[in-house]
């Protein structure tokens, strides 16, 4: 009777101030401890309907703007984000065990996909609850012990995706300046998503859970598929960065490094704060932004994907300079290519990480491919930002001296060329950085290897 209520177009604000919602994650926290004791066996087909039906209630209550902050009273809210970061950490090192059922793995999925709702729908007035409880610590926790052996990359991956929900419900209207941000720094979140992107780098391409439902954000139930939230929709897009050959959860994790470098608040008119974020859902995120989340939609469109957190960025700078797979350092750099051009003062705010200076002085151990992106950035931020990057240009310029093969040289030396093709001022530049001095001393010491 309850489900046949929940998916009418009734009003279901009496549903949620009759508690059921708090009552439902109860008693879905009841039933994976059941799985769990019942040693994988499988539920008989009366009880798996009653899951479903739950599940689905659940589901249809949870994408009601008010539903999270109905769950805060009797801690229902804490209890389902302990029942989501419990799957990462424990449920799938038991499934490989043989301690539990799959089925128990697909409830933990439903519990993830039911916070993902109540987060994406919410106002941002459970942000204070979250942060007095450590919420944000209780899923990093879950991303810290990520076990490649035994742990499933697209759930902790989906874990990553309600921690960017968090940073983004922190901005909205009824938050009361509460910046979810601020604790993944605090629990030095940004050091274990860096650590969660070298794992998932050093994972075989085929290791990982071998199912095709891995992904938290597909569901079982074809009728609740429109009520999926996209567990953070700017996390799903940019899917021309895969690869075949490229981790998805690995590319979805630079996805949302990059959402995070654009995200914060700004002064504007008419509002005194706004969710700012490049990126916006596409086709393989939920189809449509939630109707709560509309008036949300106006104030991202205003960040333009300026760059508000340097510390996100240097995350990436991290994960290329620590990398060991060339793959991967493409995939970094491409975004770091699309941060500098979604904004064009991106570049000159990002100067003071010296992130391409350091990109160019490891130019020599990369592959050419590497190197004519690092060099494209460098084209745009003369051409397009109009910046004149001195200090990549000295790292160009100490490469040269540096034993590199000749043709790396002679790219080095033609970009040299176009830069004073572009503008006569490179000329003077290129002499301050000491190129000429540096192509001198080349010349007297082939002349002295020739001989006279």
């Amino acid at each position: 009777a309850v489900e046949v209520l929940v998916s009418g177009p009734i009003d279901k604000q009496s549903l949620l101030d009759s508690g059921i919602l708090g009552c439902l994650i109860h008693t879905l926290n009841a039933l994976l401890t059941h799985s769990l004791a019942s040693e994988g066996e499988n539920p008989v087909n009366y009880e798996q309907k009653v899951e479903e039906s739950v599940v689905r209630i659940m589901k249809a209550l949870a994408s009601h703007p008010s539903a999270a902050q109905s769950l805060i009273e009797d801690d229902s809210l804490q209890l389902i984000f302990n029942m989501v970061a419990n799957g990462s950490v424990v449920a799938f090192s038991q499934y490989k065990a043989g301690l539990v059922s799959f089925h128990n793995i697909q409830l933990h999925r439903h519990a993830m996909q039911i916070l993902g709702l109540l987060l994406v729908y919410d106002n941002g007035s459970t942000a204070s609850y979250i942060r007095k409880h450590h919420l944000i610590k209780v899923l990093l926790m879950a991303v810290k012990d990520f076990d490649p052996d035994c742990g499933d990359p697209a759930y902790t991956m989906g874990i990553v995706d309600l921690l960017l929900e968090c940073v983004e419900l922190s901005y909205r209207p009824e938050t009361g300046g509460v910046r979810l941000k601020e604790d993944i720094r605090n629990a030095h979140g940004y050091h274990f998503l860096v650590q969660y992107a070298l794992i998932l780098s050093s994972m075989p391409k085929n290791m990982g859970f071998p199912s095709n439902h891995s992904s938290q954000h597909q569901n079982n139930d074809s009728d609740d598929s429109e009520k999926q939230p996209p567990l953070s929709a700017n996390s799903r897009q940019n899917d021309e960065f895969a690869s075949l050959d490229f981790s998805p959860s690995l590319s979805r994790l630079l996805d949302v490094l990059v959402t995070l470098a654009q995200t914060g608040p700004v002064e504007s008119s008419g509002a005194s704060t706004s969710l700012l974020s490049q990126t916006k859902p596409t086709g393989n995120s939920r189809s449509q932004t939630p109707s709560c989340n509309n008036l949300y939609d106006e104030k991202r469109e205003q960040g333009s994907g300026k760059v508000r957190d340097l510390e996100a960025v240097q995350m990436l700078q991290d994960i290329f300079l620590k990398a060991e797979n060339k793959d991967l350092q493409a995939e970094v750099l491409t975004r770091m290519f699309k941060i500098f051009s979604s904004h064009t003062e991106n570049y000159k705010m990002c100067q003071e990480l010296r992130t391409v200076p350091l990109f160019v002085l490891n130019m020599g151990g990369f592959p050419s491919s590497l190197q004519e992106i690092i060099l494209k950035v460098l084209e745009y931020a003369v051409t397009v930002v109009n910046c004149v990057p001195e200090q990549e240009l000295l790292s160009l310029c100490f490469l040269l001296q540096q034993p590199i093969n000749s043709e790396l040289k002679h790219t080095i030396l033609s970009f040299f060329v176009k830069l004073t093709s572009f503008d006569l001022q490179y000329k003077k530049v290129l002499g301050e950085v000491g190129v000429l001095e540096v192509l001198q001393d080349d010349l007297k010491q082939h002349k002295l290897l020739m001989g006279p």
